[in-house]
């Protein structure tokens, strides 16, 4: 089986799983677990707690619906990259917020690097690297994007990096990807898969404790103040693919990093569609990779620990 064979089985069966996993039947059965075991461990009060969430949920406006990836925009993406270009595929677990998984697609040209606080993470196919020295002190969130946000800094030699979480599994060649780059932003991104607006977002993310919910109001009236409009559009920041060529996209993380330092509201989502704003930038000119990275079969994407 040569090697576009091998990325049309692999992701032939991503497919199927995507379609599994959203089912109706899935996800009720999925649901009628977590209940049952929540029941024997007498854990009523999160049962409660998850209640409570789900109402607030659903009272925040979701503006996209996710489908399935269509078979003419599949068949388009079964190709191989650029063989002769360095990638680097990188990824940052620390704190054991998740556990690594091993890289499905193998190429010549492809570099799996894994930065963790974690001796224990031996999973083959990653090469493993240590937290940078001058973030060590820092906590785990901070060193967590830092490394995400400094891709120029970390691989100088390379000629194109793809940041995936680490709840992410590459399922098939990411290295086609850079060639969705679009050269006004050096970088592409999937559109995010519910929201289209930072304002909407911040509503999400107060109903859902995520992020630092004081700061993020401060973040979100500083940029109402500067004029940034509503429903400029967001994207999904857990698979980033950036050309380390391209001086815009060097700038693109320089001011991201820039917002994260200075709010400090742990939720880089917010900042993005900030900074490319100021920087000129159309949202659709960086989400080249797709409406959703959740039903795309060039990867798999685990719960968190």
């Amino acid at each position: 089986m040569d090697e576009l064979q091998s990325i049309k089985a692999l992701e032939t069966l991503s497919l199927e799983l995507i379609k599994v996993k959203n089912s109706r039947e899935y996800v009720l059965g999925k649901k009628i677990c977590r209940f049952i075991s929540e029941i024997r461990q007498f854990k009523f009060i999160l049962q409660l707690k998850r209640f409570v969430k789900n109402r607030k949920i659903k009272k925040i406006r979701e503006t996209f619906v996710q489908e399935n990836v269509s078979q003419d925009e599949w068949q388009k993406q079964l190709k191989i990259g650029p063989q002769d270009k360095k990638v680097i595929i990188y990824s940052c677990i620390t704190g054991g917020y998740d556990d690594p998984v091993e890289p499905l697609f193998h190429s010549a040209n492809i570099e799996y690097a894994m930065f963790t606080d974690s001796a224990k993470h031996s999973v083959p196919g990653w090469t493993y690297l240590g937290i940078p020295q001058k973030i060590q002190e820092s906590s785990k969130h901070y060193q967590n994007r830092y490394i995400k946000m400094h891709p120029f800094e970390l691989f100088p030699n390379a000629d194109y990096a793809c940041y995936i979480d680490g709840n992410v599994c590459p399922v098939s060649d990411l290295s086609i990807y850079v060639e969705q780059i679009s050269p006004t932003a050096g970088i592409a991104m999937h559109k995010h898969s519910t929201r289209d607006c930072i304002y909407e977002e911040l509503k999400a993310c107060l109903a859902l404790k995520k992020g630092n919910a004081q700061q993020l109001v401060k973040q979100i009236n500083q940029y109402r103040k500067d004029g940034f409009p509503e429903r400029y559009g967001m994207l999904e920041c857990n698979v980033i693919v950036v050309d380390l060529h391209n001086e815009i996209a060097k700038k693109i993380f320089e001011d991201w990093w820039a917002e994260q330092e200075k709010w400090g509201s742990m939720r880089d989502q917010i900042a993005l569609p900030y900074v490319l704003w100021k920087n000129n930038i159309a949202i659709g000119s960086v989400a080249k990779l797709g409406q959703s990275v959740y039903r795309n079969p060039k990867v798999t994407i685990k719960e968190h620990l």
